[in-house]
């Protein structure tokens, strides 16, 4: 408990990432009251794990900040049992997928200020929750990107959390992107907030199986597919967003309880396409034009 680090370097040839917070068949041990600051990793292999291998063990209250990593694999891999993490201003390059959270019982997982540079495979954020083992309260609040995408992978996928929030997403806008922006799959109470994307051959933001989410304040446009598509999903709220030169604006099949509040879509080849679903609304000034 109650280790701080300030000012630190890891480069070179590791045969596990160089950072590591895990627990070993130590029955109840925890790891906790962790502080990062001010450092570089330049790794051969993985950046930072956070691992738990029992299911009494775990890591609580891990803040890392003002971090540079740069990995031939996952920058940062948490497997299981993480309760209580903050990363703030951190910086990853690495040829796979950036942030994987995987394994069980992870909550309260939160990051601000991401920077990601050289993309190439997998994808930035990859969480892995299943039907028997939901994760809750999982968030980025800033998130930069700035390089060609030519996978096909998601940038962001998500699947089974509870209390999602996305906020402050950027892709910059002379980048190309193949696959989707972000795929959202089996998940509660999401916020999706100020995100901005485009150019993806494939789709925007997808939703499916979701329920109880917000996407306010996004700016989607010239995707190959759907900027926009919802999926067996209930209780969604597109709010002051501008969807415009997609194939479709947004595309809705199959769900319950959709409402459009006070946002546009222009210049798609179609503005909104609806189908077998019910509690369909269009208010507060939306508008769907030019399409």
């Amino acid at each position: 408990e109650n280790i701080y680090l300030d000012g630190f370097i890891f480069d070179g040839n590791f045969t596990s990432g160089p950072l590591r917070f895990i627990t070993h068949d130590r029955v109840g041990e925890t790891n906790k009251n962790i502080v990062c600051r001010n450092g570089y990793i330049n790794s051969n292999v993985s950046g930072i794990d956070i691992k738990s291998d029992s299911t009494t063990e775990s890591n609580q209250d891990i803040y890392l900040y003002n971090i540079k990593i740069v990995s031939n694999n996952f920058a940062l891999d948490f497997n299981q049992r993480t309760f209580g993490f903050y990363g703030e201003n951190l910086t990853i390059d690495c040829p796979t997928t950036k942030i994987r959270i995987q394994g069980t019982k992870q909550s309260n997982i939160k990051f601000k200020n991401l920077k990601i540079e050289n993309y190439n495979n997998g994808a930035l954020i990859d969480v892995n929750g299943t039907s028997s083992n939901i994760f809750d309260n999982i968030g980025i609040d800033g998130l930069s990107f700035n390089s060609d995408w030519s996978t096909g992978n998601p940038q962001i996928l998500i699947d089974y959390v509870n209390g999602l929030t996305l906020e402050n997403i950027s892709v910059d806008p002379t980048v190309s992107s193949s696959g989707d922006g972000m795929l959202i799959q089996n998940c509660s109470n999401v916020i999706i907030r100020d995100y901005k994307g485009s150019k993806y051959t494939s789709r925007g933001i997808v939703l499916v199986n979701s329920n109880k989410a917000i996407i306010e304040s996004c700016v989607i446009s010239e995707t190959s597919g759907n900027n926009i598509n919802l999926t067996g999903s209930d209780n969604i709220t597109i709010k002051s967003s501008n969807i415009n030169n997609g194939e479709r604006g947004l595309n809705v099949s199959n769900c319950d309880s959709v409402t459009i509040d006070n946002s546009t879509f222009e210049s798609n080849e179609f503005g909104l396409f609806v189908s077998s679903s019910t509690n369909f609304k269009f208010i507060n000034n939306s508008k769907s034009h030019s399409n």
